[in-house]
């Protein structure tokens, strides 16, 4: 893959409920940005066992996209890309340590759904939560909604200066996670381990 601003990370999930509740939803989005910046290729990052299934899925898919999944494609998918559309999980976290801006979805299953009714929550995107801001976009999602996600991609994409706001706070995140907080300062966790030892 080489390196260009004109390629768009998708991480639609691993497990076979989100793949199912997520992957028409991204093909959706993915071909009405095609349709309109055809410039744009897509590489969907998956794990080496998906590979082969996810290949065949998106081989109907009207726009150019690929499938890597081995960590040196990986690495260079990120390097290469201007924007990841991606799931909820550590993903968002993977991402935003490598300084991609992202939007972040996720179609919840009827269980997580009835779990969401019971709670307050302000974020569920991990970026967001470590900092406690909005960040990154998030759509929590009872059904598919494509027509929603393409909307918050293409706000980024129509404008740099939402994607450079989020590398700065990509950045901010970094340096609290490799720092700690004044309330719970990082420690080493071997020396915190090793200090319970007689």
């Amino acid at each position: 893959i080489e390196s260009t601003a004109s390629k768009i990370t998708l991480m639609p999930g691993s497990r076979a409920g989100e793949l199912k509740r997520h992957l028409s939803m991204f093909k959706s989005v993915v071909e009405q940005i095609a349709e309109t910046n055809p410039d744009f290729e897509f590489v969907l990052v998956t794990l080496p066992h998906l590979d082969a299934q996810l290949s065949a899925k998106i081989a109907s898919w009207n726009a150019k996209v690929s499938v890597v999944s081995d960590k040196e494609q990986r690495i260079k998918a990120f390097a290469s890309s201007r924007l990841a559309i991606t799931v909820a999980g550590t993903a968002t976290l993977e991402l935003a340590i490598a300084g991609i801006p992202m939007v972040v979805s996720y179609v919840m299953d009827m269980g997580q759904n009835q779990i969401r009714k019971k709670l307050d929550l302000r974020h569920f995107a991990l970026p967001n939560l470590i900092l406690d801001q909005s960040i990154v976009p998030e759509l929590l999602l009872e059904k598919p909604d494509a027509d929603r996600l393409f909307d918050a991609v293409n706000q980024i994409l129509c404008d740099p200066e939402a994607g450079e706001k989020q590398k700065k706070a990509f950045a901010e995140m970094r340096d609290k996670m490799e720092r700690g907080t004044d309330d719970f300062p990082r420690h080493n966790p071997a020396i915190c381990v090793l200090s319970h030892l007689n």
